[in-house]
């Protein structure tokens, strides 16, 4: 199993100039979708009648999920579709709301961090590698996530607010496929970094555009397609060392 701890290209990049790492989120550094994870989370707990009609909710917004899956319809498709929910929703509440989401996510028995790519994270910190989130998933989701691994940037969904509530709608970019590759060129170009000395990771092929865009990119996946896609273009590849039954949420 290929399985390393340290970054094959770390030793071998350059020590001039500012460094990234790149690193998508849901199932590249953690075990499960974020996005869905919190949709179970609010319907269970948003409002007075959550707790008797919740379940229901999600199931039903789930199984449609599943079916444009199914179908072929596009992440981006996907993705847009999941922030329109948010429409009408309090800015404050949602914040709440992720607090107590993480904090019942951290107490799920094994954690919520892929340890391969969390040991690789680390190490590029140890280097001092700026590290990156890069997610379809909103920025409030994520801020404490990169709070507790003291994450540099985050480049993820931001949603916009009008009056202290979420319209549904997603500002520009959308942080799938492209849009993930634009955002870190911008990043890039900003701090003006050396993408050749930059590293990303992710695991499915919606991320191959942000994986394109560093001189060390790798491939995070079980999927026996996606690590020969990695061999093919002689790019790095690990393998998740976790229970393929330990996802706590997923589509």
């Amino acid at each position: 199993m290929d399985c390393p701890t340290t970054p094959p290209s770390l030793e071998t990049a350059t020590a001039i100039g500012e460094r990234f790492a790149f690193f998508d989120v849901d199932e590249t550094l953690v075990k499960f979708k974020s996005m869905f994870s919190f949709d179970a989370f609010w319907s269970w707990n948003a409002g007075p009648l959550a707790s008797l009609i919740g379940g229901l909710r999600h199931r039903r917004f789930m199984s449609r999920m599943t079916r444009y899956v199914e179908h072929g319809r596009s992440r981006e498709f996907i993705n847009a579709l999941y922030y329109s929910r948010f429409a009408g929703r309090s800015e404050e509440q949602t914040r709440s709301l992720v607090a107590r989401w993480f904090e019942q996510m951290k107490a799920m028995p094994g954690g919520i961090y892929i340890p391969a790519t969390l040991e690789i994270l680390r190490e590029h910190q140890r280097q001092g590698t700026a590290i990156v989130l890069v997610s379809g998933s909103f920025i409030e989701l994520l801020a404490p996530i990169a709070e507790e691994l003291a994450v540099d940037h985050i480049l993820a969904t931001r949603l916009e607010i009008v009056g202290g509530q979420y319209t549904g709608k997603i500002l520009p970019p959308q942080m799938i496929g492209a849009g993930k590759a634009f955002a870190a060129r911008a990043l890039l170009a900003e701090r003006r970094a050396d993408a050749s000395a930059c590293w990303a990771y992710g695991d499915h092929v919606s991320d191959l555009p942000l994986l394109e865009e560093v001189g060390h990119p790798h491939i995070v996946s079980s999927d026996p397609l996606m690590k020969e896609m990695a061999e093919e273009r002689g790019w790095g590849f690990i393998e998740p060392d976790i229970d393929p039954f330990d996802h706590h949420s997923g589509l």
